[in-house]
């Protein structure tokens, strides 16, 4: 008889997991294609596209690429498919992707009604870098809230960064037991098109790139290691251009997609963003006026950047 009682608990546990991971949700709609329309009967209209062959991806919720999964690929501008439980328990967004547009969705908010998915040009946002330089040495929390999604970090990202800090910015990362200069990460955003309305700037020639940075970003707070490391990276793509438009975000969160929680708080906070572009016409912005940060205490600076994908009237 005991063992009857077990068989039933058993069938019983299995049916309930089929059950469970039985349980479909649908989802069904259309692709659209967004792009800014400078026709002269439409001038800076929307262009709205029905697009296929579209790659949709299921994503957790920290929208990191080591946790994702190409769900399928519409050939249409429609799409219709199922989600098991299983995955609902395991992914929380879907990602619509396409030749570097793309929109992410929250599977929690998908209705029962048909979708439209409107596309929207992404740019990567590269090579933010941050440094930490407490008063004295000792452990720093840093938590990050990227409001797109996380391609690389380095150290690995693993709910925060757990670091012993020194004056001089060395770090020591407790997850891996390795030294580091400072934090890396990058990620896709897409910046709404309100994003691009520059109201000033700077017309910056190839041969007084370096020049140009090295008194623009001291003039803003960074150190000499800092001011270098940036050149490092940015020379290359910036030297490509002949005369490159160039704008600072200056303590902004990176327009609002970018958020960093630090324990203990830092005393001074420096995060510059640039965005640059090959300029190619003949009017021209004011001169951006940027300021200038004293750093006291403890310190955060963070640099990044990335190249501006939409056409800008200047």
């Amino acid at each position: 008889m005991k063992n009857i009682n077990i068989i039933l608990v058993l069938l019983i546990s299995i049916s309930f997991t089929t059950n469970l991971y039985s349980q479909e949700k649908r989802i069904f709609g259309t692709v659209f294609m967004t792009e800014t329309d400078y026709s002269a009967d439409n001038f800076f209209g929307e262009k709205i596209t029905p697009v296929g062959f579209v790659k949709i991806y299921l994503l957790t919720e920290d929208l990191s690429t080591s946790n994702w999964k190409l769900k399928t690929t519409t050939k249409e501008p429609t799409f219709d498919f199922d989600l098991s439980q299983k995955e609902m328990s395991k992914y929380t967004h879907l990602e619509f992707l396409k030749d570097g547009s793309s929109r992410i969705v929250k599977i929690d908010s998908i209705k029962n009604d048909s979708l439209k998915i409107y596309l929207i040009s992404t740019v990567v946002v590269k090579k933010p870098a941050i440094y930490l330089y407490p008063s004295e040495k000792i452990e720093i929390i840093v938590k990050h809230d990227f409001k797109g999604r996380i391609l690389n970090t380095y150290p690995k990202y693993n709910e925060n960064w757990t670091v012993i800090a020194e004056p001089s910015g060395k770090l020591f990362n407790t997850k891996d037991n390795r030294f580091y200069s400072y934090l890396f990460w990058d990620g896709e955003y897409s910046f709404h098109s309100e994003h691009y309305n520059y109201n000033s700037g700077f017309y910056v020639e190839r041969e007084n790139t370096i020049e140009f940075l090295q008194s623009k970003l001291e003039y803003i707070g960074l150190n000499e290691t800092e001011i270098n490391d940036f050149i490092i990276f940015w020379l290359p793509e910036l030297n490509q251009n002949q005369i490159n438009f160039i704008h600072f975000g200056i303590n902004d969160n990176i327009d609002n997609s970018s958020f960093l929680n630090i324990s203990p708080k830092p005393e001074t906070e420096i995060r510059v963003f640039m965005e640059f572009q090959e300029y190619l016409n003949t009017k021209k912005l004011p001169e951006q006026i940027l300021p200038k940060i004293e750093r006291k205490g403890f310190t955060l600076v963070e640099w990044g950047g990335a190249e501006i994908n939409q056409i800008i009237f200047e």
